[in-house]
C-alpha cells in the first residue's frame, strides 16, 4: 500500500470517529434534557383534567361545568333554542356531582363573556311569557334554569329569578310585593311557563286551560293534570338577609324546590 493510500483511510477514519463522537454527544444532551422538556409540553398541551368549580352546587363542592345552553350569538333564536334543546336532553348520568345532592347546577343562557341573554328575548324564543307585574320585579339579566333528577333519570325543571335592584333594608316589603304578584300569575303559570317546566311532555290545549288551584302548604302549589299524569307547579319566594336579595323558585316538585332553597346561588 501506497503512502497516499494509507494516508487517505486514516484520514477517512479520523472523520468518521469525529462525527460518530459528536452524534453520541448530541443524544446524551438530549436524554439529560428530555424528562423536564417532555413535562412541560406535556402539562401545556393536554386540556385539562380538572372540574371548574362553579357557584351555588353541592355544597361548594367541584362539579363539571357543561356549556349546553352557552351561545355565540344573544340575538340568535336557533342558538339559543338549540342550546335550550341539549339542556333539557342532559344525561343525568353523565353528572354524578348531581345525583349526589339531587339537584343540577344553576344554568343561566348566556355567550362566552358571560353575558346573559335578556328575559324577554329567551321567552320569546322558547315560547314562554311571564306576568308583567312579576316582569317589573325581576332582574331580566339574572335569571337561570335548573333541573332535579329522581332515581330514573327523569327531570323536574325549575327556574329563578332575583329581584331587580333588591334593597337590603328593605327586602321584607319587597317579598310581600313579590309574593302578592305572584298569586296574581298563579292562573298563568302553566299556559306561560309550559315549555320550561315540562319541555318533555306534548301539552294538550285542554291541559294548559286547565284551572290552577294554588294553595297554601309548605310552598304555594298547584295539583295540575299534564297527558294524564298528576303533576305540580311549586314555587316560594325566598329572602337571604345576607346577601341582600329576593328570589323566586318555580318548579314542578316540592323536594325539587327544598333542594334549590338549599343548594342553588350559593354566593
Amino acid at each position: 500500500m501506497n503512502k497516499f493510500l494509507k494516508v487517505s483511510i486514516i484520514i477517512i477514519i479520523v472523520f468518521a470517529i469525529a462525527i460518530l463522537s459528536l452524534w453520541l454527544i448530541s443524544i446524551f444532551k438530549e436524554k439529560q434534557g428530555q424528562p423536564e422538556t417532555t413535562i412541560n409540553e406535556t402539562s401545556e398541551n393536554l386540556p385539562s383534567s380538572q372540574p371548574v368549580q362553579l357557584p351555588g352546587s353541592s355544597q361548594g363542592q367541584e362539579v363539571f361545568h357543561d356549556s349546553s345552553i352557552r351561545v355565540e350569538d344573544l340575538d340568535s333564536k336557533e342558538q339559543v333554542q338549540a342550546a335550550f334543546e341539549k339542556y333539557v336532553d342532559q344525561n343525568t348520568n353523565d353528572f354524578p356531582e348531581y345525583l349526589q345532592d339531587g339537584i343540577s347546577t344553576d344554568y343561566p343562557v348566556n355567550d362566552e363573556s358571560g353575558k346573559i341573554v335578556d328575559l324577554q328575548t329567551f321567552f320569546s324564543f322558547v315560547g314562554a311569557n311571564i306576568n308583567p307585574q312579576v316582569k317589573k320585579m325581576i332582574n331580566s339579566s339574572f335569571y337561570a334554569l335548573y333541573y332535579c333528577p329522581n332515581e330514573n333519570g327523569q327531570k323536574a325543571y325549575g327556574i329563578a329569578f332575583d329581584a331587580i335592584y333588591p334593597d337590603s333594608n328593605n327586602l321584607q316589603s319587597q317579598s310581600g310585593e313579590m309574593k302578592g304578584a305572584m298569586k296574581k300569575w298563579e292562573p298563568y303559570i302553566l299556559k306561560d311557563l309550559h315549555f320550561i317546566l315540562f319541555p318533555d311532555d306534548n301539552i294538550s290545549e285542554n291541559d294548559l286551560n286547565q284551572a290552577s288551584n294554588f294553595r297554601d302548604g309548605e310552598f304555594r302549589y298547584a295539583d295540575i293534570n299534564i297527558s294524564g299524569k298528576s303533576e305540580s307547579i311549586d314555587y316560594a319566594v325566598k329572602t337571604d338577609e345576607g346577601n341582600g336579595v329576593n328570589r323566586i323558585y318555580i318548579t314542578t316538585s316540592q323536594e325539587c324546590l327544598k333542594k334549590s332553597l338549599d343548594y342553588l346561588f350559593d354566593y
